[in-house]
């Protein structure tokens, strides 16, 4: 664990973690390689030292033409699910589904999953640098890993994309609840079960134990009690109010100062950054928007526009507008990123001393980079996108 470099927990949550960490070493020693065995994992290839082969490690049944066809052909089907679920909780998938809602479905919806998102991410990485629990793979040499490296780098308690998918699933379930009910037993079957292929696959990828899912779980549950009886009032104050111009700033700043900060860069303060400047972005984005262009730059309370069974509404026209709005948003959301990078980099580096750590692995580069270039992101979907499509006539259903 060593290359987490992290300084250990404090001599109180290490009482307070140690039924906690017997039972994540139980359950990685008993469970984790039973449910990668069963869902078709193969067992780690063990080192040699004078293994000059140049084959490339097989991760599952279906790289092993040993195997029946059959068994391979259930293997590729298991991994190529779980990896695409996996992807819930991943980068790519927040680049492209959050913007997708802001354009394409509700502004209200999108403001409700980015600030419930950022107390579950924040919260759910805290927990982690604190208690410290390390990953399956580290417990147990028999468990596979695979995917990201980066997740070498991080804890394992709790799952964030675990904890980060139950916000999405519940805040999305709950807006359907009230604006849309009749579709409610349409949705509700496919948020459950990416839910559920999400949380499968992070034992399937041996990142994960059970109980890394149960406190995620647990830790969503005390979030979302404490954050719904406000959910209602995040748009209202996000478009109304004074204080959301700087609130955000200051919030921000607080967290990731207060930030238990391993010695070495840690990829969890990274992810911290990131949506604090996402939800900063949106947050004064949208104030600045609405003060701008007052009513018509308010968000629709319940605009889930979709072509559907008697409805008037044209499909190809509905592809080509929620299309075009996707592609040129998309341009100008890259765009932004580029642009501010490098730049807010470029000024980290030239205000604070010299170091010979690389950039990308201090805290005090690259926290502002991450947080200005996706704070940048978050602007520029919630006001220079409207403003585009407005002009190029994209802006209506």
């Amino acid at each position: 664990m060593s290359n987490l470099g992290s300084d250990g927990p404090s001599k109180m949550v290490a009482t307070l973690r140690m039924p906690l960490e017997a039972w994540v070493k139980w359950d990685c020693a008993h469970v984790v390689p039973r449910v990668q065995q069963f869902l078709g994992v193969l067992p780690p290839k063990k080192e040699k030292k004078d293994d000059t082969s140049a084959e490339p490690d097989k991760i599952a049944v279906f790289q092993d033409p040993s195997f029946n066809p059959i068994a391979r052909l259930a293997s590729y089907l298991v991994h190529s699910t779980l990896l695409l679920a996996t992807e819930l909780g991943n980068e790519i998938f927040y680049v492209t589904a959050f913007p997708f809602v802001f354009w394409n479905i509700s502004c209200k919806l999108g403001i409700q999953l980015v600030l419930s998102w950022l107390f579950h991410l924040v919260i759910g990485q805290w927990v982690k640098d604190v208690v410290c629990l390390p990953r399956p793979w580290h417990i147990n040499p028999k468990v596979n890993p695979m995917g990201n490296v980066e997740y070498a780098l991080e804890y394992g308690f709790p799952s964030t994309h675990v904890i980060s998918v139950l916000s999405h699933v519940a805040i999305t379930r709950t807006y359907i609840e009230n604006h849309h009910p009749g579709q409610l037993d349409f949705w509700v079957p496919i948020l459950y079960t990416a839910l559920g292929l999400l949380a499968v696959s992070r034992v399937y990828m041996g990142v994960h134990s059970t109980p890394d899912l149960v406190g995620a779980a647990v830790l969503s549950k005390l979030i979302l009690y404490v954050y719904m009886p406000f959910n209602d009032l995040v748009q209202p104050w996000v478009e109304e109010s004074t204080e959301a111009l700087y609130v955000p700033f200051v919030a921000a700043a607080l967290v990731l100062w207060y930030y238990p900060r391993p010695t070495q860069w840690a990829v969890s303060f990274g992810d911290t950054a990131i949506v604090s400047g996402v939800a900063s972005g949106v947050v004064v984005g949208r104030n600045i928007y609405g003060r701008c262009h007052g009513e018509l730059g308010r968000c629709d309370s319940a605009l889930l526009v979709t072509p559907t069974a008697g409805s008037d509404l044209d499909a190809l026209w509905w592809l080509k507008q929620t299309g075009s709005r996707f592609l040129v948003g998309a341009v100008m959301v890259a765009a932004s990123y580029y642009i501010i990078k490098p730049i807010v980099s470029a000024f980290m580096l030239a205000v604070l001393p010299e170091s010979n750590a690389h950039p990308k692995k201090r805290y005090a580069v690259e926290g502002p980079v991450k947080f200005f270039s996706y704070g940048g992101i978050g602007f520029t979907v919630v006001t220079a996108c409207p403003l585009a499509f407005r002009y190029l006539g994209f802006d209506g259903f």
